[in-house]
């Protein structure tokens, strides 16, 4: 498959069983590689580097509860830095998660950074689910082969 057809996602999530279900979507998926991080920083130091279609962000990181607003930032003043530089950027499709915090205390915020999507747990996090919703972001994944498929 052409490398222009394939598309990155980044999870930032510290929920270990949030993360294994997304990693269970995504393996064996040649259109769309999932990349993870589990703090913040890991976070920060991921889109300083590299490029994603899709950002999966929890609000709640390593104990704070509005570590994520600090990655959705830090990705806004990339896009700009970058655009001022001449530099073509690429406009991640951002979904926040969260359950400790407050989708009303970000949302303004949020929406004016280009936030897609918000997921208000808690959720019931299953593959289904989550190839559904990354689906209604425009992202096709095939579904995940089966003992019986």
């Amino acid at each position: 498959m052409p490398f222009s057809t394939q598309r990155f996602v980044l999870l930032v999530e510290d929920e270990l069983i949030v993360t294994h279900i997304f990693e269970r979507v995504f393996e064996n998926q040649s259109y769309a590689l999932l990349d993870t991080a589990t703090t913040r920083e890991a976070a920060l130091a991921k889109i300083q580097f590299a490029v994603y279609d899709f950002i999966f962000l929890d609000m709640a990181l390593d104990r704070v509860r509005y570590a994520g607003m600090e990655v959705l930032r830090a990705l806004a003043r990339l896009k700009i830095k970058l655009r001022e530089q001449g530099q073509k950027t690429l406009d991640s499709r951002v979904v926040i998660m969260s359950g400790s915090v407050s989708l009303d205390d970000i949302m303004l915020e949020a929406n004016a950074l280009g936030v897609l999507h918000f997921i208000d747990k808690p959720v019931n996090f299953t593959e289904a689910y989550i190839l559904d919703i990354v689906q209604q972001l425009g992202l096709p994944l095939l579904p995940r082969k089966t003992a019986e498929t």
